[in-house]
């Protein structure tokens, strides 16, 4: 159950947003050590 809600809020599973600024804007911030990283984790959720 807690695996669910959390894919659901970090937009793992079913994915609301198209585009990387409205995904990243929803979220406010996305982590990354470093830039590949930071793309793979917005396009995961798009």
């Amino acid at each position: 159950m807690i695996e669910n809600i959390r894919m659901l809020s970090q937009q793992l599973a079913s994915p609301r947003f198209e585009h990387p600024k409205a995904l990243v804007s929803w979220m406010g911030a996305i982590q990354a050590q470093d830039y590949p990283m930071s793309k793979w984790a917005v396009g995961s959720r798009l």
